[in-house]
């Protein structure tokens, strides 16, 4: 049939071409312009069209939307109309609503249009919701995603405005972990909640920085979790943890969070009790331990920045790793630091040019040290704040 068409329309081409020529040219050469016109003709090759270039832009949203930070919001329906056809891509994995629903709410897609239905039942009042849509919604022809969807809605007259941040970093590499997840608790349940039920607040991180927005006026406890079995709940073999050892209230706490996540050892205790304990020292050989020259409390100014820092051991030390010990100014490594051993092995000093007024941390990574009967020391973190000269007070002569 293809054959039929090309044969036909050579055959319009050069009926044409007669008629212009006779208009064009006169009779002496129209046999000429004939025989060139079917030179070109029977050398020509048609091509079906390619389609043009791949479509590499994501669907764009109509205006007829439903808006972002709607208060008082009730159950019903968040729906979405875009521009072009769309399909939906793992939307239980992709789809991050925050706080939690006990529940995941009802998907649909048709043609353009995508429809989320969360029933009063799973919401909870005054409330301020988020959802992260992620990669979820996407073109059907190339699977373009569109990028950054987020809606904000208030179960009651007002959105909470505070916020948490803060840094995930490896306890054993010192690299930042950007493939844990923060979880977050009510402050009043227990350490082991992780164990058992999923968070009231889950947030992904952007290279190994989490930011929490929304946040309402409570106390919260913070974990970070390497989900591997996409749970939300820390019961999988492999999987990495860290904890906040205190309470947080994002009106009052405003400085940068750092979670430094770890495996545990395979006979660590998991009882309900608590969810890390300190490891007990045998009744014959006492365990290596040690003491910081400084105040654990960031909220006061108690480090002399003329100082040094030194971490005092109990027994004397007879392996420890320099690369293990990291100091931070914020969250930057502090790169100009100094790491030395005593001559009496039982004391390492932290030399720097400390800045004045700034939260420190101190990063002990796991087993930076060791005694002779092979004692380990297990990873820890020391926050500590320099003092200002005007803490120092001032003399005025006359």
């Amino acid at each position: 049939m293809k054959k039929y068409i090309n044969r036909y329309r050579i055959a319009h081409q050069l009926k044409m071409s007669s008629i212009i020529a006779h208009h064009i040219m006169g009779n002496k050469n129209k046999f000429i312009l004939l025989c060139l016109v079917s030179l070109f003709s029977a050398c020509a090759n048609i091509v079906s069209p390619t389609g043009g270039p791949i479509d590499k832009t994501a669907p764009v949203l109509s205006p007829l939307s439903t808006p972002d930070s709607v208060l008082n919001f009730k159950s019903g329906t968040i729906q979405f109309t875009f521009d072009e056809l769309i399909q939906l891509k793992d939307p239980n994995n992709q789809i991050i609503i925050s706080p939690l629903l006990k529940a995941n709410p009802t998907y649909k897609v048709h043609k353009r249009t995508f429809t989320m239905y969360i029933p009063d039942s799973l919401l909870l009042p005054n409330t301020t919701y988020q959802i992260h849509f992620g990669n979820a919604i996407q073109d059907v022809h190339e699977g373009n995603a569109i990028q950054n969807l987020k809606r904000t809605f208030s179960t009651g007259s007002y959105f909470d405005s505070l916020s948490i941040h803060g840094t995930i970093i490896d306890a054993e590499s010192g690299d930042k972990d950007t493939s844990s997840l923060v979880l977050v608790y009510l402050a009043q349940e227990p350490d082991s909640v992780i164990k058992y039920q999923k968070p009231l607040y889950v947030s992904k991180t952007a290279q190994g920085v989490f930011t929490l927005n929304q946040m309402p006026h409570q106390s919260f406890k913070i974990f970070a979790l390497k989900d591997l079995n996409k749970n939300l709940i820390y019961d999988a073999k492999g999987e990495k943890l860290a904890f906040y050892d205190k309470a947080i209230d994002p009106s009052n706490d405003t400085l940068p969070i750092v979670l430094y996540t770890f495996l545990e050892k395979k006979n660590s205790d998991t009882s309900t009790k608590s969810l890390l304990r300190k490891e007990v020292p045998s009744k014959n050989v006492e365990k290596l331990s040690y003491t910081i020259s400084v105040n654990q409390d960031t909220t006061k100014r108690n480090f002399d920045f003329k100082d040094t820092l030194h971490i005092i051991f109990n027994h004397t030390i007879s392996t420890w790793d320099k690369s293990k010990i990291r100091l931070y100014q914020k969250e930057e490594l502090d790169a100009s630091s100094d790491v030395i051993l005593d001559s009496s092995k039982k004391s390492i000093s932290i030399y720097t040019s400390w800045e004045q007024d700034v939260v420190y941390s101190l990063i002990l990574m796991q087993n930076f040290a060791s005694d002779s009967v092979n004692n380990k020391i297990k990873a820890d973190t020391i926050f500590f704040r320099t003092k200002r000269i005007s803490d120092y007070g001032s003399l005025k002569i006359v």
